[in-house]
């Protein structure tokens, strides 16, 4: 995250929310999606977890059969 912004002078009649407002919905924004590209990362690795158990138990199941078949 970026270090607090220098929006400049900033009027003292007007509401400094006006003002800042847009500022902090990019900032916002900016979070919400790189937030969203962990979150899609952290799911594909899941996934890809999940299928390489399956893969190993599935060879362990192999491997056990070969072996019953050899004693």
């Amino acid at each position: 995250m970026d270090d607090p912004i220098d929006l400049g002078p900033i009027a003292p009649r007007p509401d400094w929310l006006i003002v800042v407002q847009p500022v902090i919905q990019r900032r916002i924004q900016k979070c919400t999606k790189r937030l969203a590209i962990v979150s899609d990362r952290k799911m594909v690795i899941k996934r890809n977890i999940s299928k390489i158990q399956k893969e190993i138990e599935s060879e362990m199941v192999s491997l056990a059969h070969e072996e019953a078949w050899h004693i």
